[in-house]
């Protein structure tokens, strides 16, 4: 019912639970895919509770049947990269763009020719 988070910049948060306990719907407020009930949402220090998803710099990966099944963990960080662009990238920026992701997030570039099928369920 209620939910209190603050985190530091670089800090790494994970929001677990059984299942229909809310955890999805938390992360689309925060997104902001979906409208918060009640509450406030702040990021940076500023609400964005009114502000559309688009404008909150802020994305969601998901998991297993909602992820592109026909396309590989490198095609999927492509369509992030050339996302929301006005102009599209080269093919070197989009490379090096991918590499700073996988830097960030700790993934071994091993995981880039891999479908969802094939990734593991946690």
């Amino acid at each position: 019912d209620d939910f209190d988070l603050a985190l530091v910049p670089g800090e790494y948060c994970v929001v677990l639970g059984p299942s229909g306990c809310g955890k999805s719907t938390l992360l689309h407020c925060i997104a902001g895919l979906l409208e918060a009930a009640r509450g406030s949402i702040a990021i940076d220090g500023y609400d964005v509770t009114r502000i559309t998803a688009r404008k909150r710099d802020v994305g969601l990966l998901f998991q297993h049947d909602t992820m592109y099944p026909h396309l590989t963990v490198e095609q999927t960080l492509q369509i992030a990269c050339r996302a929301n662009l006005r102009r599209r990238p080269s093919a070197t920026e989009t490379n090096q763009k991918i590499q700073s992701i996988l830097q960030t997030l700790n993934l071994d570039p091993a995981w880039l020719p891999r479908r969802p099928e094939t990734l593991s369920g946690g």
